[in-house]
C-alpha cells in the first residue's frame, strides 16, 4: 500500500509533468495541508528549484515575502539585482502548483502563529472539531450508529449486507429480495464516507444525507440527497444513468466526479463538475443545463438556471480537510463553523459585512479559527453551545 509521503511523491511529480487530473489535485492539496507530510513537501519543492540551475537556498522569510507579492499580484521583484533572477526562476517553477503548495503553508504557519502569540477569544469554553460518523436507517426504521461499530456487518430484509469497514459503509453480496430503501444521515459535527451497491462512492459533509436503494436493478440509478455530497459515480457498461435528487433539481450523469450543495438554509442549490460531464434539470422552472469540468450550475425556485465557472478548490475545500474563506460571506462562514463544530451561532447587532482570504486546516479547534478574525474587529463569545458575535 502506497504510503502518503509516497503518494504526495507521486502526485507531486505528476503536476510538475502536467498530467494531473482535477480529482489527484484536490487529493494533492489534502495532502499538502497536513502537518506531518510539510519536510517532505519542503524537499519536494526545494529539488524542484535546484533543478532551475540555482543551487542558492532560498530563506523562508523572503520566500514568504515573494508569495506574498506574488499573491497581492506585484510585478516588483522582492530581491533587488541577484533577487530578481530568483524571483523569475521562483516563478518558473512548476508555476501555479508552487503557488499552490506555498500559500497552504503560508496560511496553516501564519494562522499557527497568530494562535500561539494571542490568548483565545473562546479558550475557557473550546469546542473540538468535527470527526467521521454517521447515522444508517434501514428499511424497517432501526438506527445503525456507524461511528461506534468498529468493523461490522448489518443485515437488512433484503439479504444484502451492509459492512462497516475502516470507518466506511459498503455493500457486499447480492440482495435475494427485493431491494429495500436505506438512509446514511450526519448530523452536525460529523462527516461521512459510502460506497453504494453499484460502486459509486459518495462523501457527506455535516448535516447531510443519502437515500438509496440496497441494489440497483432498473433502468436507472437513483438516489436523494439533503445537505452536501461529493460523487464519484461508477460507470455502467450497460449505460445505466445515475441521477441525484434534491430540492429543486435533478442531476443525470454516466460516470463523473461533482459535488451538490443543497442545504435547506440556502437559497440556492449549487452542482459543480470535477471531471466528466452532466445534465442539471429544475424541477420548478422548465429548464436544463449541460454541465463541463469545472462549471457550476446555480438553481433557484421559480428561476431559470445559471451556469458559471467554479472556484475547485474552494468547493472542494470541505472534503479535503480544510475550509476556504476567500470571497466567502461572512454569514456563509458562520453557517460552515456551525455544521463542523455543532453549535448555534447568535448576532448582537448587525451581521458583519466583510469577506476574509486564506485556508485552515479542518481539524483545529473553533477557537483556531476565531483567531483568523480577529483583525476585523470582531468579537466573540461562547454561552454554553452558541457563539455570539458582537
Amino acid at each position: 500500500m502506497t504510503s502518503a509521503a509516497g503518494r504526495l511523491t507521486e502526485l507531486f511529480h505528476k503536476q510538475l509533468e502536467g498530467t494531473l487530473t482535477e480529482a489527484e489535485r484536490q487529493e494533492l492539496f489534502s495532502y499538502a495541508m497536513r502537518e506531518e507530510l510539510q519536510p517532505v513537501l519542503r524537499k519536494l519543492v526545494h529539488a524542484a528549484w535546484h533543478k532551475t540551475g540555482d543551487a542558492a537556498d532560498l530563506p523562508p522569510e523572503k520566500a514568504a515575502k515573494m508569495l506574498e507579492q506574488i499573491l497581492a499580484g506585484s510585478g516588483k521583484p522582492a530581491l533587488a539585482r541577484r533577487g530578481r533572477t530568483v524571483w523569475m526562476k521562483w516563478t518558473a517553477v512548476a508555476a501555479a502548483f508552487i503557488l499552490v503548495i506555498f500559500s497552504a503553508i503560508f496560511w496553516y504557519s501564519r494562522n499557527q502563529k497568530a494562535v500561539d502569540s494571542a490568548a483565545s477569544p473562546v479558550a475557557l469554553q473550546d469546542v473540538k472539531p468535527g470527526t467521521n460518523g454517521a447515522m444508517l436507517t434501514l428499511s424497517d426504521g432501526r438506527q445503525v450508529a456507524l461511528d461506534s461499530l468498529g468493523s461490522h456487518v448489518i443485515e437488512d430484509g433484503s439479504g444484502a449486507e451492509a459492512v462497516l469497514k475502516n470507518g466506511r459503509l459498503q455493500y457486499e453480496g447480492q440482495a435475494a429480495g427485493a431491494p429495500v430503501r436505506h438512509t446514511v444521515s450526519t448530523p452536525r459535527g460529523k462527516q461521512f464516507e459510502l460506497v453504494l451497491p453499484d460502486g459509486s462512492k459518495a462523501w457527506l459533509n455535516s448535516a447531510s444525507s443519502i437515500s438509496y436503494p440496497t441494489a440497483f436493478t432498473g433502468p436507472l440509478r437513483e438516489v436523494s440527497i439533503s445537505g452536501e455530497v461529493y460523487f464519484e459515480v461508477t460507470k455502467q457498461s450497460s449505460g445505466t444513468p445515475f441521477i441525484v435528487s434534491c430540492n429543486h433539481q435533478k442531476v443525470t450523469v454516466l460516470g463523473t466526479h461533482f459535488n451538490v450543495n443543497s442545504y435547506p438554509d440556502n437559497a440556492e442549490v449549487k452542482t459543480t463538475l470535477l471531471e466528466g460531464k452532466v445534465r442539471v434539470q429544475s424541477d420548478q422552472h422548465p429548464s436544463e443545463k449541460i454541465l463541463n469540468p469545472g462549471q457550476q450550475s446555480i438553481v433557484a425556485a421559480n428561476a431559470p438556471i445559471q451556469v458559471q465557472d467554479a472556484d475547485i478548490d474552494q468547493v472542494m475545500a470541505w472534503k479535503m480537510g480544510y475550509f476556504n474563506f476567500s470571497n466567502t460571506p461572512f454569514p456563509e462562514i458562520m453557517q460552515q463553523l456551525s455544521r463542523w463544530y455543532d453549535i448555534d451561532v447568535k448576532y448582537e447587532g448587525k451581521v458583519p459585512r466583510v469577506e476574509f482570504e486564506g485556508k485552515l486546516n479542518r481539524a483545529v479547534n473553533l477557537s483556531r479559527v476565531l483567531e483568523f478574525f480577529k483583525d476585523s474587529g470582531i468579537r466573540f463569545r461562547m454561552e454554553n453551545k452558541t457563539l455570539v458575535i458582537y
